[in-house]
């Protein structure tokens, strides 16, 4: 049977096998399918599509921006929920966003994972922040997470929850994860994790953070 999918986003790869040496000769075998972490990103296309890539990356930052303004002008008050979790923008629910100081950067962090939402902004994979165990992914943009490979060990990450509450991240390690590393990467003594692809397709390029304060 099909390896059963624990995580949202996750890819599927199958192997198949013909059968030989039977009367079966000709018939397809599927073997147990390997679970993958999502592909999130552009990969290296050849020219003709570059000019397609660069309008996507300019419209999925421009996306970017727009949904972090409007979740920096709603107050928790607002709804009468200071301790709500989550902020709807256009129909779409956001647990807050992230700050990058060292790259200038800030992106929304949608709550609940789908591919088609990493066309605006990154999602929540699996955890939260305040459980600190929070896994993030984002397409590899440049306007989103295709400059995460800049980071270096030391710099500061902020997250401005939905709440109001202010987490102030330390990156403690940079790696690259096989698509098959599911458990690694949501299994790991870190409190943040912010993953994309590599341009290849073929790795997860990863941030581990620890949490230095909340405020």
């Amino acid at each position: 049977m099909p390896t059963k999918l624990e995580y949202p986003g996750q890819e599927q790869t199958s192997k198949h096998q013909s059968a030989k040496g039977s009367s079966t000769h000709g018939l397809i075998k599927t073997l147990p399918q390997t679970p993958r972490l999502p592909q999130t990103g552009q990969l290296n296309w050849p020219i003709p599509l570059l000019a397609h890539n660069l309008v996507e990356d300019h419209a999925a930052g421009s996306s970017a921006q727009a949904v972090v303004q409007t979740l920096k002008e709603q107050r928790p008050q607002e709804n009468g929920q200071q301790d709500q979790s989550t902020i709807e923008v256009r129909g779409t629910a956001y647990c807050g966003y992230l700050s990058f100081p060292k790259l200038q950067q800030t992106l929304p962090v949608a709550s609940k994972w789908r591919f088609s939402q990493l066309e605006v902004s990154p999602a929540t994979y699996t955890g939260s922040a305040a459980d600190r165990d929070w896994v993030v992914a984002g397409h590899n943009f440049v306007n989103h997470f295709g400059r995460l490979n800049q980071l270096q060990v030391g710099d500061k990450v902020y997250f401005k929850a939905a709440s109001g509450r202010r987490y102030v991240y330390r990156v403690a390690k940079l790696e690259v994860l096989k698509p098959t590393a599911i458990s690694k990467m949501v299994k790991s003594k870190y409190d943040l994790s912010l993953f994309t692809c590599t341009y290849s397709g073929l790795t997860r390029f990863t941030v581990r953070c620890r949490l230095l304060q909340i405020k």
